[in-house]
């Protein structure tokens, strides 16, 4: 992606075994404003700050457990020192109908752990550093569904402190679509890197002609709508992020021309994106 100032962290760097790669330490001081083009897991064991992420704080506390999808920017701030365990998670690993779940959530998998439940999701983590350390006989199998279990256990306990942890589950199920999942799968992992409907067509197996009249019979919008509407919404958290110029978000939303992302953001939104930028971040 050009023009982008911030830290990014790849995949293929981080992640020796194409699996997850697991960091136990202590975080003592602000953490720059960065991002990932794979998903990350970080549980705090001990210590407080902030979780500054696309634009939004969250408080963190022992027990405290965050799950970062590539879509998301944030940045770290240490009001006592932080014990925590990070997993860098390759997105292959990641079950389509999690990646559809959590990418297209409005807001942070955030959720603070307490009783049991911590006790259940400390003793995945523990689990799965033993393996990473070990390097035993089907040691990458274990890790691989040590990760599914863990991604699950925080996913569920998002969903249960906002009182709605299956809602998300039934909408996708109820379409029972595999064609839908794998495609908004994909889509929501390669959407600012412009995917056509052939593109994706062809990766998904299918003609374009049959994709784009099952992709609006399930979305309710067409393909073309669909992506549009989430470079926006990846737009509207760069704004808030960061000091990136509108120029700049432009082209890391998607965007080949600013003329373009101007006259749809206005569209979309009522306002120009550096109107946008002022109002929210007026708020304090």
């Amino acid at each position: 992606m050009n023009g982008l100032k911030y830290r990014r962290l790849v995949a293929e760097k981080e992640i020796a075994n194409g699996i997850v790669d697991v960091k136990k330490k202590t975080l003592k001081n602000y953490y720059e404003l960065h991002w990932h083009d794979f998903f990350e897991i970080t549980y705090y064991f001990e210590g407080r700050g902030q979780n500054i992420i696309n634009g939004k704080k969250y408080d963190i506390c022992p027990g405290s457990a965050v799950f970062l999808t590539p879509t998301d920017y944030h940045e770290i701030l240490v009001d006592e020192p932080m014990t925590e365990v990070t997993l860098m998670i390759n997105p292959d690993v990641i079950d389509d109908e999690l990646v559809f779940n959590t990418v297209s959530l409005d807001e942070a998998v955030f959720c603070v752990f307490r009783g049991e439940e911590r006790e259940k999701l400390e003793f995945l983590l523990e689990m799965l550093q033993n393996e990473f350390r070990w390097n035993k006989q089907y040691g990458l199998s274990c890790q691989k569904n040590l990760v599914g279990l863990i991604v699950a256990q925080v996913v569920r306990g998002f969903g249960s402190a906002r009182g709605t942890e299956d809602s998300a589950e039934r909408s996708l199920a109820g379409k029972n679509e595999k064609l839908f999942k794998k495609a908004m799968s994909y889509i929501l992992m390669n959407f600012t890197n412009n995917p056509g409907l052939a593109e994706i067509s062809e990766h998904l197996g299918y003609s374009p002609c049959y994709f784009s009249r099952h992709f609006h019979e399930l979305a309710g919008v067409s393909y073309k709508e669909y992506i549009r509407k989430l470079r926006l919404n990846h737009a509207k958290r760069l704004l808030v992020s960061g000091d990136m110029s509108v120029a700049e978000v432009a082209t890391n939303s998607g965007y080949a021309t600013l003329q373009v992302f101007l006259a749809d953001f206005k569209k979309v939104y009522g306002e120009t994106p550096t109107a946008f930028r002022k109002r929210y971040l007026g708020k304090g």
